[in-house]
């Protein structure tokens, strides 16, 4: 039976073709949806939405951070992107976010910067630490600052880094 062609008629394609469209312009929901309404809220909120997810739906939250930006993933910038990254953030933002982002982002952060620059923040840091509202401020500026960057195609993902898609599995 399947060795033979056999032909359907034109009406029965299109009904069928009615049909599928009928049933697929009433979906919703998805990874998509998920990822747009958590992008709406803040670093702490995505964090949280997406730890309660892990607990229910341990798949699907792997997905959704496959989409997602933290502040962790901002180390696996490639040196070039990190240095526009840099660029697009004002001096003062950035000290501020120094005080709550990874010892090895500072770091790699440090060696991108001119010195001028570098003592600009040093000396900031030695002001002493700004309330935590404005540290989470500053590093979810510099988050949305790298999302916008990419976006833009100005910067690569670093969520598309083989490293990321094999720590998100397991």
């Amino acid at each position: 039976n399947m060795a033979n062609i056999r032909f359907v008629e034109a009406d029965i394609i299109v009904t069928i073709k009615e049909e599928l469209e009928r049933k697929l312009s009433g979906a919703v929901g998805g990874v998509g949806t998920v990822v747009d309404v958590l992008a709406q809220a803040s670093l702490k909120g995505k964090k949280d939405m997406l730890d309660e997810l892990t607990k229910r739906h341990p798949d699907l939250a792997r997905q959704v951070r496959l989409k997602l930006l933290f502040p962790e993933d901002l180390v696996r910038l490639a040196d070039r992107d990190l240095a526009e990254l840099i660029a697009s953030v004002r001096v003062e933002d950035l000290a501020v976010a120094f005080w709550g982002v990874a010892a090895e982002f500072k770091d790699r952060v440090r060696v991108q910067l001119p010195e001028k620059t570098l003592q600009m923040i040093e000396q900031t840091l030695k002001y002493g630490k700004p309330s935590p509202e404005k540290i989470d401020l500053a590093v979810e500026g510099l988050v949305n600052s790298a999302f916008a960057l990419i976006r833009e195609g100005r910067i690569s993902n670093p969520l598309d880094s083989p490293a990321a898609l094999i720590e998100n599995r397991g």
